[in-house]
C-alpha cells in the first residue's frame, strides 16, 4: 500500500507561529491583552463596529474614533463618580 502525506502550504507558517507562541517576549506581550480585548468587544457589541455603517477607509477610521472616544467618555465618567462616591464615604466615616 502506498501513503501519501499531504502537508499544507501554510504547515511551515503554522509551525513558525506556534515556535513564536512558545518565546517570552510573546508571553510578556500577551499578559495585559485581555485588558484590550475587553475594550474592544465593548465597543464591537456597544457601537456597532462589528460592521461599519460608513464606507471607504476614512469615514471607517472616523466611526472608529469617535467610537473610542465615547467609551474613554464613558470610563472617564465611571471614575469620577467613583472617585466622589470613595470621598463621599470618607466624609461620613469621618464624622
Amino acid at each position: 500500500t502506498v501513503r501519501h502525506v499531504y502537508i499544507s502550504n501554510y504547515y511551515f507558517d503554522l509551525a513558525r507561529g506556534r515556535e513564536h507562541y512558545q518565546t517570552n517576549d510573546y508571553k510578556k506581550a500577551s499578559k495585559n491583552r485581555w485588558l484590550i480585548e475587553r475594550r474592544h468587544a465593548d465597543k464591537v457589541r456597544n457601537h456597532s463596529l462589528r460592521r461599519s455603517r460608513y464606507r471607504g477607509l476614512e469615514r471607517t477610521s472616523i466611526h472608529s474614533l469617535l467610537s473610542t472616544i465615547a467609551c474613554n467618555v464613558k470610563r472617564m465618567s465611571k471614575l469620577i463618580t467613583q472617585k466622589r462616591q470613595r470621598e463621599k464615604s470618607a466624609l461620613l466615616q469621618e464624622s
